[in-house]
C-alpha cells in the first residue's frame, strides 16, 4: 500500500481536466485508489466521484493506492498532477 499527500496547485482546483487525467491513469491499472479530502474519502473509479468532492486550489488530498502495480500507479498520478 502506498499513501501520499498532494497539494492541489491547479488553478480552480481539481476540475474536469486534471480529474479526467487521474481517471485515465487508474483505468489502465490493477490497483485500487482512494482519495481523501476534508474527511471525505471516495474510491476513485468514476469522474463524478472526484468532481463531487469539491477539491479547491491550495487543498491537500491524501491518496491511498493498493494493488500489484501500486508504486507505478502512484508515480503516474504524481507526474500527471505536476503538469
Amino acid at each position: 500500500m502506498v499513501v501520499f499527500h498532494l497539494n492541489i496547485d491547479v488553478p480552480n482546483g481539481l476540475h474536469l481536466r486534471p480529474a479526467s487525467r487521474i481517471i485515465t491513469i487508474i483505468k489502465n491499472r490493477q490497483s485500487s485508489v482512494k482519495m481523501k479530502y476534508n474527511e471525505e474519502e471516495v474510491r476513485v473509479s468514476e469522474l463524478s466521484h472526484l468532481l463531487k468532492m469539491g477539491i479547491n486550489e491550495g487543498g491537500t488530498i491524501t491518496l491511498t493506492v493498493d494493488g500489484p502495480d501500486e508504486e507505478e500507479t502512484a508515480e503516474a498520478i504524481i507526474r500527471c498532477m505536476k503538469k
